[in-house]
């Protein structure tokens, strides 16, 4: 008997402490494949498979817990194209981007809205083409057309994003130090100044690069570090961004994603 219970003992162990483990990846996958998104996730462990399987790669900088989006109950806007498939695809963006474009409040899924209409449409196509790489992004652009890729990515850039600032009071030293970096550089350590392309400012930028004023710091700070680890790629524009993140330290890297997150997000009208 007593031999009994500690081999049942032993069994018991091996199951929670080795087999589990081995098993919870892949059923989180499952769980991300089937809903393509993640309302609320509770274990730290769980957030941080989602942050690698999102962003495709095995480190990621940490963000805030995954919560509901504030636009998610918002009725889905009537598409202004003509391609009708590409509103159920606009729906299924909604649930880690949220139908308003405003992300999940978190670092893993960046607001899309307002964003430009070029790039969006350039990031999609890179995920199409291996250029950038996500366990989740790349299947839902790969079976996308053309067509629907142009209509998703219009339908957010029109989306007037809300005029709020996300700067807390315990960031505005660092808030202050990435203005400096994003408007003046860094010239000794051969940092060109961020706002040439990525604003705040009015003069005139390429429309494929993104533009960055209220984004998520989490989100921000996340694309330098693997820029700067030569694993993030995107349009032919993105690789003027690795010798950039090469240079920055990861405090100014936290420092100029702060800076941008505390930014309003400018009302452009879309260029299509």
């Amino acid at each position: 008997m007593r031999t009994t219970f500690l081999t049942v003992g032993c069994l018991t162990l091996f199951i929670v402490w080795v087999v589990l483990p081995l098993l919870a990846p892949a059923a989180f996958f499952v769980h991300m494949t089937m809903h393509m998104g993640v309302v609320a996730v509770a274990a730290p462990f769980l957030e941080q498979e989602y942050q690698r399987i999102a962003g495709g790669e095995n480190r990621v900088s940490g963000s805030r817990p995954l919560v509901k989006t504030r636009g998610e109950d918002a009725p889905l806007q009537v598409l202004s194209g003509r391609n009708s498939s590409a509103q159920s695809i606009v729906d299924s963006c909604g649930r880690c981007h949220g139908m308003d474009g405003q992300g999940r409040e978190a670092g893993v899924a960046p607001k899309l809205a307002g964003q430009q209409f070029a790039y969006l449409e350039a990031s999609l196509v890179a995920f199409t083409q291996g250029q950038r790489h996500s366990g989740i992004m790349e299947p839902i652009a790969v079976a996308m057309s053309r067509d629907e890729i142009r209509e998703v990515a219009l339908y957010f850039s029109k989306i007037v994003p809300p005029q709020e600032s996300l700067s807390s009071p315990t960031s505005e030293l660092a808030t202050r130090r990435g203005e400096s970096i994003a408007r003046e550089g860094v010239p000794k350590a051969r940092i060109p100044i961020c706002a040439e392309c990525h604003g705040p400012g009015d003069n005139p930028r390429n429309s494929v690069y993104p533009r960055l004023a209220g984004q998520y710091a989490d989100y921000l700070l996340l694309q330098l570090e693997l820029f700067a680890d030569d694993r993030r790629g995107g349009s032919q524009f993105a690789a003027l961004m690795h010798p950039v993140a090469d240079r920055l330290t990861l405090e100014q890297m936290r420092d100029v994603a702060l800076y941008y997150e505390s930014l309003a997000v400018p009302v452009v009208p879309p260029t299509r």
